[in-house]
């Protein structure tokens, strides 16, 4: 029902028509209908079915229905509907996003039962070939037996080996856990109204892979995992705002309903793991719902994300050699070629660490995903555990926490380094250049060029797992790019500053 309280999203008569309809349906008292529509979907039923909503507005219907049609019509791998959604590398609801299978929509009329759970998409329509992604909202019906306790939250939509999570409710969110902070003196307030409004509808998210983005729905949620790690991070720093538990509580009914479903789809094996800026966010999400309500297994799942359960991008983009945390998927020697073309053109695997582990990775330090994509959205991640050490202590990995107070006050890592830089030409004329791709050169304002001309001659590697020596590869990005970054949350940055230099 906090859902359904929050005025921001309704005039004063459709305000007040809203609050008495979740009053009833989320009090176990059911409606009937043959027509269930929600955001522009409606499903068309043979009989009468009951129904209601869950405590995010999210509806459920009493098994068993017939679904006899879906609007808009699914048809032409556009506008498609899925039962149980259980695979994270699979999808029937657009045919131009990838891991399309048209085989897993069902034919109508469509038979529920008791247990199931419907996922209807709405397309965006038209030649969309360069949009992020394919889908324009979706929504989630839930079939039951008897109506739901009162003011509950939706079961996963996912269905996997941990979907046997018993109703849960917002009454036993424990927000005395958290502190009650003053608003940020200066900079950006985040109103909870946008927490609300931005997880308030199905967060799509269980294709675990980068193109799973072409299914995020585009008025539900994100596309790009950068900026979905941003507004997780921020939505977790907001609640720790001295607002009253009840205003809090309406305006995370959404966030954690989202964690709610990463649990099913963690359980069954997916993994949001390391991959540029692509799979963030989604581990304090997590981490936030399994302390407020107390749910093990899910603390189980952050904190043990090696194993049986996952891999978090946020635990393993980063690695810790001896005494300093670095930027880059180590996964073991062995891609040392594969490193050096990437410093030598910077384009492949661009979250590559450093093979020799002395600084940090990318085709140079302070490029690409380290710069863009990671450094800013991991600041809302941090924040919090840093205020709350119990939030730290089940997030469970204090090398991320390190590498993020790292950046803020020091920036990129690039010395000591014990190998010798890469070679190139000047693009002025002048001739033979060293450091990265793009470093300075010249007299006339040159850039450096890298080639292999030189390479396992003066630079790369020397065998057995050791590098040509020099003196450091790229010495002046030492310090670079400081507190830099893209896709931050001024909201988050006005908080770091006011709260954060006097826990680190």
């Amino acid at each position: 029902i906090g859902f359904c309280l929050n005025r921001h999203f309704f005039s004063k008569v459709m305000h007040t028509w809203f609050l008495l309809f979740c009053m009833w349906t989320s009090s176990g008292v059911a409606l009937t209908t043959k027509r269930l529509s929600q955001y522009n979907i409606t499903l068309e039923f043979q009989s009468e079915v009951s129904y209601g909503t869950f405590v995010n507005g999210d509806y459920w219907i009493l098994g068993p229905a017939v679904v006899t049609a879906t609007l808009p019509a699914a048809g032409g791998g556009r506008n498609g509907f899925q039962v149980n959604p259980n695979s994270t590398t699979a999808q029937p609801f657009d045919s131009r996003a990838h891991h399309y299978q048209a085989s897993l929509q069902p034919s109508l009329p469509l038979h529920l039962h008791a247990g199931e759970t419907l996922i209807k998409a709405m397309s965006i329509m038209g030649n969309k070939e360069s949009n992020p992604t394919y889908l324009e909202t979706a929504i989630v019906v839930t079939v039951l037996e008897r109506p739901p306790p009162k003011d509950s939250f939706r079961p996963p939509y996912f269905k996997g080996n941990f979907t046997d999570l018993p109703f849960l409710s917002p009454k036993d969110i424990n927000w005395k856990l958290l502190p009650n902070l003053a608003p940020p003196k200066k900079g950006k307030m985040v109103p909870l109204s946008w927490m609300a409004r931005r997880f308030q509808r199905v967060q799509l998210d269980h294709i675990t892979s980068w193109d799973g983005s072409m299914i995020h729905p585009k008025l539900d949620m994100e596309t790009y995992g950068a900026r979905i790690a941003r507004d997780c991070g921020t939505a977790a720093v907001r609640v720790l705002l001295n607002d009253t538990a009840e205003m809090k509580t309406n305006a995370s009914l959404g966030y954690i309903q989202y964690a709610i479903d990463l649990y099913a789809i963690v359980g069954a094996g997916g993994k949001y793991g390391a991959n540029g800026g692509w799979m963030n966010g989604r581990k304090i999400v997590m981490t936030m719902a399994s302390v407020l309500l107390d749910i093990p297994l899910m603390k189980t799942m952050v904190s043990k994300s090696t194993g049986i359960f996952n891999q978090f991008s946020e635990d393993y983009e980063i690695n810790t050699p001896k005494n300093v945390t670095l930027f880059g998927l180590y996964s073991g020697p062995g891609y040392e070629e594969e490193y050096w073309d990437l410093v030598v053109t910077c384009d492949g695997m661009r979250i590559l660490a450093d093979p020799y582990r002395h600084i940090d990775g990318g085709c140079f330090p302070s490029s690409k995903y380290q710069f863009c994509c990671t450094a800013q959205p991991w600041k809302g991640e941090a924040l919090p555990q840093l205020l709350v050490p119990t939030l730290a202590k089940v997030f469970n990995d204090s090398h991320f926490l390190a590498y993020v107070h790292r950046w803020v006050n020091f920036g990129a890592y690039a010395l000591p380094d014990p190998c010798a830089p890469p070679t190139g030409e000047c693009s002025d004329g002048s001739g033979r250049c060293k450091g990265w791709l793009g470093a300075p050169c010249g007299k006339k304002g040159g850039t450096c060029k890298l080639d292999k001309k030189d390479y396992k001659k003066t630079w790369g590697p020397a065998g057995a797992g050791d590098c040509i020596k020099g003196g450091g590869r790229f010495p002046g990005l030492h310090g670079a790019a400081k507190n830099g970054g893209d896709y931050a949350s001024p909201f988050v940055l006005a908080m770091w500053d006011q709260y954060a230099p006097a826990l680190l």
